[in-house]
This record gives structure tokens, sequence and C-alpha cells, in this order.
């Protein structure tokens, strides 16, 4: 009987056999990284507050899901999102509408002095499918103003092609997917900002 422990110690430290030796492949951090217009903030624009994005329970984990078919999903293990989808979606608008020219200061709740406007909103999804060999991104934004009045709400989804398999082509394409519903939320914006009605949802 004494020899048993030996063995089982043996056993673990043997390649191959899920014991200590096992090489383990190193997580990689996602980001994502929309391209971002040329222009910067304009004075005597008005003040825009970004707070922070929710994020669906079904896609608020640090891990990727990939839809492998209908009803099929998986997650990586080695390759994690840098952050909340939420929180990414929110800091890529911050920095996104920061370049626009529509607003004069762009800042995170709670903010120095009150802004003019308010945004919020959730990412509803953010997946890599790999049926449809698409980034699949969707999120809701709404503008309100101190006083609580609601001056637009939009929901933006988009697929953007992923060329390939490698989990780089995936980031570049749902990079692309966030930077096309930007732009869109920053049109939309320039709507409700100027006094006109809001235009509907993508």
């Amino acid at each position: 009987m004494r020899g048993l422990p030996v063995v089982v110690l043996a056993a673990l430290l043997v390649p191959g056999c899920g014991g200590l030796l096992r090489e383990s492949r190193p997580t990689v951090r996602l980001a994502l990284e929309p391209a971002l217009p040329a222009d910067g903030l304009r004075a005597g624009a008005p003040s825009l507050e970004v707070g922070s994005f929710a994020t669906d329970a079904a896609f608020g984990s640090d891990q990727l899901s990939v839809r492998e078919g209908p009803s099929r999903w998986s997650h990586t293990i080695n390759h994690r999102w840098v952050a909340d989808p939420g929180e990414m979606v929110a800091s890529s608008a911050r920095d996104y509408l920061g370049r626009t020219g529509l607003f004069g200061a762009i800042h995170t709740a709670p903010g120095p002095v009150p802004a003019d406007y308010r945004l919020g909103g959730a990412v509803r999804r953010l997946f890599w499918d790999r049926e449809q060999r698409a980034a699949v991104l969707e999120f809701e934004a709404s503008l309100v103003t101190p006083a609580g009045e609601l001056r637009g709400f939009w929901i933006y989804r988009r697929a953007a092609p992923v060329e390939g398999t490698e989990i780089a082509a995936f980031l570049r394409a749902a990079s692309s997917a966030l930077g096309l519903a930007l732009a869109d939320l920053n049109r939309d914006l320039a709507v409700a900002v100027g006094g006109a009605r809001p235009t509907g949802n993508r």
C-alpha cells in the first residue's frame, strides 16, 4: 500500500496525462478597436456624459461567445475580453464621439459639471457566428437631458464578415462592426441634439 501514492504522483508528472507538467497556453486578451474619426471636440458645442453600458447576462462574461450552429454555443478558453462588453462599447463610444466635432466636452459619470446630455446603453449581443462567418454586435443607446427628457433611443445591429478562421480575423470584423454602429450613432445624435426628431431603430 505504501507504493500507491508514488505511482499516482508519477502519473501526474507524465506529460499528456493531465498532470503537473502539461503545458498550458497563455491567455490572450481581446479588445475592440474601431477606427476613429480624425476631428476633435468643438468649442461651444454641447457637453455629453457617457454612462456605463450594461451587458446582457448571456454575454456578460470575459469569455468570447462562439456560435457553432443554430443551437450550439461554446466559449473560448485562452481568448478573453479585456473588459465587460458593455464597458468596451461605452469606452469606444466616448473615444469615437470625442473625435466627431459634435460635442464640446465628453466625460464619464460623475463629471466635474452637469453635462447637457447623458448617453446610456446596453450591449445585447457580441459573438462570433462561425456558421455564418460573421462577427455579430447589437447594442442599444439612449440620450436624455439633465431633466430626464428622452431625446432618442436607438438599437444598432451589425454583422461583419470574418475573413478567415483565426481570432485576429474575428477581432477585425467585430471592431469594424462597432465602428459602423458608432458612425450611425453619431448621425442619430446629431439629429437629436439639433432638435429634430431622432431617427428610428436600425
